[in-house]
Formats: structure tokens, sequence, C-alpha cells
């Protein structure tokens, strides 16, 4: 048997590797797919990350003004204990400027007393308190302290009749409710002004 000549094996007129011509369409597809899926996957893991990372700077921006609120209210109200020690001082000076205006003192004493609770009352208001002043209002339960009552028809029930001592506010939080008298209504008992309620028949026996 005579070896076969190179020569006479048939030739492929289109190309020299017609099998890789045809598997390398095939294998590039499903690449093409698989990139354009893990691209897909990147867009989401950034967008969630975008989304997780506004949230945090959300949450410290509020973090940041709840902690300069808090500073401000601290420094706001860090004398707040301070006052209280002071207020007992002053309601009695107030009780002893009234004493005089009682007894008719007057004089060089009575003026030197008056300037030093005015210097008090002075020094109160620059730390931002202020005295409450409920007398003739309808009774706040934040604000005042029912001490008793008192039966009236002057006055709608609720309504503050007297102060007994003076309540305080330092700025906008109240520092020491005002002790007061609430106005009652009054019964009909009493709105007789003492008279009997007789019968016909002994009104004319009197």
């Amino acid at each position: 048997m005579g070896k076969s000549n190179p020569k006479d094996l048939p030739q492929n007129p289109q190309s020299d590797h017609p099998v890789e011509e045809e598997i390398e369409p095939i294998l590039s597809e499903p690449g093409e797919a698989d990139s354009q899926i893990v691209s897909e996957e990147h867009s989401q893991d950034i967008e969630q990350l975008t989304n997780a990372l506004q949230r945090v700077q959300a949450d410290f921006v509020n973090f940041k003004r709840r902690s300069e609120d808090d500073k401000q209210d601290q420094l706001k109200f860090a004398n707040g204990q301070l006052i209280l020690k002071i207020l007992p001082i002053v309601d009695e000076f107030n009780m002893a400027l009234k004493q005089t205006d009682s007894d008719n003192i007057s004089g060089s004493w009575r003026e030197g007393f008056d300037l030093i609770y005015r210097k008090l009352e002075r020094i109160l208001e620059l730390v931002g308190v202020t005295r409450i002043e409920p007398s003739g209002l309808p009774f706040d339960p934040f604000e005042h302290e029912a001490l008793s009552q008192l039966e009236t028809r002057e006055q709608k029930e609720g309504t503050i009749l007297e102060v007994i001592r003076d309540g305080y506010k330092l700025h906008d939080r109240i520092l020491r409710p005002a002790q007061v008298i609430v106005a009652k209504e009054a019964s009909n008992e009493n709105t007789n002004s003492g008279k009997l309620n007789l019968p016909d028949k002994e009104k004319e026996n009197l």
C-alpha cells in the first residue's frame, strides 16, 4: 500500500480552521451575558452602599444637632439649683417689704431694704428668671400649686384668687410653681347671706 499524499486530501476552500470558527461564537455568547449580570449586581451594590452612607450621614447630622441642643440646654439651665436656693431669700425680702408697707414704715432703712430687693430681682432677670403672675388667671397645674379653695360668686370656678408664694420660670421651664388659692363655686347655702329659709306659716307668725 502506498503512502497518501497530503495534496490528495480534501481541502476546505473557505477556511483552514473550520471547527474553531464554529466553536468561537458559541463560547463567546455566555461570557457577554455573565458580564452583564455582574455589572447589574455591582450597580445594585453601589446603590445600596450609597443609600446606607446617606442614612449614616443623616443620622450623624441629627446626632450633632441634638448634641448641640443638649449642650445649650445644659448651659441655659446650669444655674437652676443655685437659683432655687436663692428664691427663699427673695421670698423673705418680699414678705418683709409687705410688712413694712402695712406698718407704714419709711425712711432710709426702708429705702435700702427695697434697693437690695430690686437688685436681687434684677440679677434673676439677667440669668433668665421671670416671676409667674397668675392672679385672675385659670388654674394651671403645670405652673400653679393649689393650697386651698375659696367659695365665691365673684370669680369663675378655677380662677386664681390669691398668690401665697410667688412662682418662677427659668427661661421656658418651670423652676418653682406658684402657690395659690383657687376660686370654688359657692354652694346654695352661702347664697342667702345667712338668712334662714322658713316655711310660709312660720313667716306669718313672725
